[in-house]
């Protein structure tokens, strides 16, 4: 009998462990995201101080947050800074009819703060322009 009762107990802690595990994990993934809406609503303003760059979309997901119509998005892309070809993510707002056209390969305009510490946000997908002649968002005026 007290076999059993060691046995659930354990199984009992094991579960609160998990459990636990998968909490931490998400309240994290929650708080980089939010950090990037907030690194997007630093950066789409043209009065920053910030450099653009063309990058390809990798993958995107849809998060909870809006920003008046518009969804919040955490895109992961490639894109060239400071000459080395790397993978990043960033948040960019899009509106349904803009995420509906998002594919794997798609061009983006990305901006980058100048300053420490290092702040990403996506301006622009489906790009037809040059990372400098991006710099309006068109949610500025919401």
């Amino acid at each position: 009998m007290e076999i059993v009762a060691y046995v659930l107990a354990a199984l009992c802690l094991l579960l609160a462990y998990v459990l636990l595990y998968f909490l931490l994990r998400s309240v994290k993934t929650q708080g980089d995201d939010y950090q990037m809406q907030k690194n997007w609503l630093a950066l789409a303003r043209p009065k920053i101080a910030s450099k653009a760059v063309s990058g390809q979309l990798l993958d995107w997901k849809k998060t909870s947050a809006i920003k008046g119509n518009d969804h919040y998005y955490i895109l992961t892309f490639t894109a060239a800074l400071a000459r080395q070809k790397k993978r990043y993510r960033a948040a960019a707002v899009l509106s349904d009819s803009e995420a509906a056209t998002l594919t794997t390969g798609l061009p983006i305009v990305v901006k980058y703060s100048t300053h420490s510490p290092k702040k990403m946000a996506v301006v622009a997908v489906n790009a037809s322009t040059a990372p400098g002649e991006a710099e309006k968002s068109p949610h500025d005026n919401q």
